[in-house]
């Protein structure tokens, strides 16, 4: 992927509110709590950044595409 498509792929993402994942995630019929599912999702974040920072991830290196910036949130614009 070049990075014109990860740009893109950020662009079209949309981000949620908590109350709204919670309500999808439901959706699964998993009896998990709220408090497991957000265990998970840390645990989730965690491993993934862990596993970029032993392969030599720098976040230092990385630039925020503008077009992120842009986008539209649940909670208005992004803040660089």
């Amino acid at each position: 992927m070049d990075e014109g498509d990860y740009s893109r792929r950020l662009h079209t993402q949309v981000l949620y509110d908590k109350q709204s994942v919670i309500r999808a995630l439901q959706a699964t019929e998993i009896p998990w709590s709220e408090e497991e599912r957000m265990r998970l999702g840390k645990e989730s974040f965690h491993n993934l950044y862990n596993f970029k920072l032993e392969e030599g991830f720098d976040l230092t290196k990385e630039k925020v595409p503008q077009r992120l910036m842009e986008a539209e949130t649940h909670a208005g614009r992004l803040d660089p």
